[in-house]
């Protein structure tokens, strides 16, 4: 889908950040990690927080977001939720997942894109395998899900559970054990805020309920082909909203 081969083919590609955002994001990165090397930052030390940082380099918080991740991804920085960033040991190894972020943009987009893959696999495995029981649990995680809408109410919890029912009812334990690795980049682990809205922005989907009921249709018809194209339409949408809400951050 993002080869350059299929960009132009494809309904979900997004143009890249304009240049002059991926260089201020490059630039910064490059800054911080010269401190690091240099040892002007130590081990432990905290950052000045994201909006010191943009104010100090003229940068919008989410080119310093982005900066961040690159470093974070280098296994040299360690960001605690609410807390900061802090200077890691030499060498310090990140468990698997464990920088997933929703407050970062490309972390969800990273994720996004490895899931498309993944739980279309799933929701097509869905379709041939579930039984009555999980069915059962597919159609109550879905009308959930409406209910928040409804109430408007945070989908990502309901939303989250649906993906995982769908998961679960791929007969494969490996599925949900993924899903269950990933939800700190699906899901908030601590209630959300008005802040958190603020700083981890998700794009609405006002086709959300039907996206997903076209999902759920295809798995209780027992329709293999329609359920995986149906989860990906699903993700493939999120992604591209993503991307946009990715590339108007570091433009801006």
């Amino acid at each position: 889908m993002d080869e350059d081969t299929e960009a132009a083919a494809s309904p979900f590609s997004m143009p890249d950040p304009p240049r002059d955002g991926r260089h201020r994001v490059t630039q910064l990165a490059d800054r911080l990690r010269e401190q690091i090397l240099q040892a002007e930052l130590k081990p432990g030390d905290r950052l000045p927080s994201e909006v010191g940082l943009a104010e100090a380099h003229s940068v919008s918080r989410t080119v310093v977001r982005e900066a961040i991740a690159i470093l974070r991804s280098e296994g040299r920085l360690d960001v605690r939720r609410g807390v900061g960033a802090f200077v890691c040991e030499p060498n310090a190894i990140a468990a698997p997942f464990a920088d997933l972020s929703l407050e970062r943009i490309s972390s969800v987009i990273e994720l996004i894109e490895l899931r498309i893959g993944v739980e279309s696999q799933a929701a097509s495995l869905a379709a041939a395998r579930r039984s009555p029981e999980q069915l059962e649990a597919i159609l109550a995680a879905h009308s959930e899900v409406g209910r928040c809408i409804r109430d408007g109410q945070s989908t990502r919890m309901t939303d989250y559970t649906l993906h995982l029912r769908i998961a679960e009812a791929a007969q494969n334990r490996r599925f949900p054990e993924l899903m269950t690795l990933v939800k700190i980049g699906m899901v908030s682990s601590v209630p959300v805020t008005d802040r958190d809205r603020q700083n981890a922005p998700m794009p609405a989907n006002e086709n959300l309920q039907s996206e997903h009921a076209a999902i759920v249709n295809a798995i209780l018809l027992s329709d293999s082909d329609k359920a995986a194209t149906a989860m990906r339409t699903h993700l493939e949408g999120s992604l591209r909203r993503y991307k946009e809400l990715l590339v108007n951050g570091v433009s801006g």
